[in-house]
């Protein structure tokens, strides 16, 4: 899609200046409509795949992975180790469901046909979670935790982030404003669902707030 950006140049900046340049917000808000979903974001899906194939490595099971925590046919759930460095703590908790079906790309690409696969995420993913949280300290409080699909995605297959409410994420946010990225571009699941369950083609027509940076 094409962002319109003004470049404002100051001669001679004071270190005032400078300093308030450079804490401005990096995002730019823009809604993307199906029609430059098709013409400008989904030729760019192939390359953009290519950056992420083991994610496919992952689903196949080709890559031997023991953050593995589900694995079922059609869908697995693993620990995002880069997030979650400590399986067994709640506030550490961070998982992604992948599936196994990878010509699913975004929320561009669900349908009423991916319902019934979409419900057992959500009612199996959190459910796992616990059990393994609670098979390593019976005492500690178990966690509430949010099911959400990104839009624009961090890598181009479908994917449901499994996060405790409690994740630093949400206290120590540095990658921009979090309460306007959790407004634009995180969807939960039960949303999903929802929209898909009053029109099973709701994401394929729908206009979709993104975030890029500029």
């Amino acid at each position: 899609m094409q962002v319109r950006v003004k470049y404002f140049v100051t001669l001679h900046a004071s270190t005032d200046e400078i300093t308030r340049a450079r804490a401005e917000d990096p995002w730019v808000r823009v809604r993307e409509t199906p029609e430059q979903y098709a013409a400008e974001t989904a030729p760019k899906l192939p390359a953009r795949k290519l950056k992420a194939s083991w994610v496919r490595e992952i689903v196949n099971g080709s890559k031997p992975d023991e953050d593995v925590l589900v694995r079922e046919p059609d869908w697995v759930l693993v620990r995002d180790n880069k997030k979650c460095h400590d399986p067994h703590k709640p506030k550490d908790a961070y998982y992604i469901a992948l599936f196994e079906d990878t010509s699913l790309g975004s929320l561009r690409d669900l349908r009423a046909e991916h319902l019934p696969l979409l419900r057992r995420v959500l009612g199996e993913a959190p459910a796992a979670v616990h059990e393994r949280l609670a098979a390593a300290d019976p005492e500690a409080p178990l966690p509430q935790l949010v099911c959400f699909v990104q839009y624009e995605p961090l890598y181009w297959y479908l994917h449901v982030h499994v996060v405790s409410v409690q994740h630093k994420m949400f206290a120590e946010w540095t990658g921009g404003n979090l309460a306007l990225m959790m407004l634009d571009r995180c969807h939960t699941l039960e949303d999903v669902i929802g929209r898909l369950e009053l029109r099973g083609d709701y994401y394929a027509h729908a206009v979709l707030p993104c975030l890029v940076k500029r």
